[in-house]
């Protein structure tokens, strides 16, 4: 009887679990760029001959969270500083605790200039900060910028090197080398990938 209330409390911690991994997609279902989480699930069986036949046995637990890396819908936004990357990759800015990454574009200009991510974080070209000139900001599809550098764009396909650092940014796992930067990447300027939950 005590083996079936584990395995039942065990499946209720799990449920729980599940539901609020669903709650932070659901709620970042409009977040540009956003990738969404995927609970792993951990089931351990009873050991051989441990209960007699018809005892309920085992239990369930929530593995680790994994991100989904598929890419979202791009959408044409009409604004030259949205930008999405068609293809793998992730942006790189620059915060106080050093470089992260981003598939979110919906990009913006701040008040000394440069283009930076809503939260202020400013994004990197090979020359550093990225200053958006007067007649306005111009992206090729190679991320060249008018000044001849070019927009960095790392590879994000090793999930397992990246987490989740809030503001949907990603950071290298401490002890992991930064990802490598692409040599090639398609950019869309005027362009917004929508959230992939």
């Amino acid at each position: 009887m005590i083996s079936g209330l584990y395995t039942a409390a065990s499946g209720m911690a799990l449920h729980q679990a599940k539901l609020d991994v669903l709650a932070n997609n659901l709620a970042n279902a409009n977040t540009p760029g956003f990738q969404a989480d995927v609970l792993t699930v951990e089931v351990s069986a009873p050991a051989a001959g441990s209960l007699s036949a018809g005892a309920a046995g085992g239990t369930v637990r929530a593995g680790r969270t994994v991100t989904d890396a598929r890419s979202g819908v791009v959408r044409a936004t009409g604004n030259p500083l949205d930008l999405a990357l068609a293809g793998p990759g992730l942006f790189v800015v620059e915060t106080p605790s050093g470089e992260r990454y981003t598939r979110a574009g919906n990009f913006t200009r701040d008040a000394q200039g440069f283009l930076a991510t809503p939260d202020g974080f400013r994004v990197l070209g090979t020359a550093g900060p990225i200053r958006i000139p007067d007649g306005g900001l111009r992206v090729s599809e190679e991320g060249a910028l008018p000044d001849g550098t070019r927009l960095r764009v790392v590879a994000g396909s090793d999930a397992a090197r990246l987490r989740k650092a809030g503001a949907n940014l990603f950071a290298a796992e401490a002890g992991a080398a930064p990802p490598e930067e692409l040599a090639a990447a398609r950019i869309l300027a005027g362009h917004l990938e929508t959230s992939n939950v």
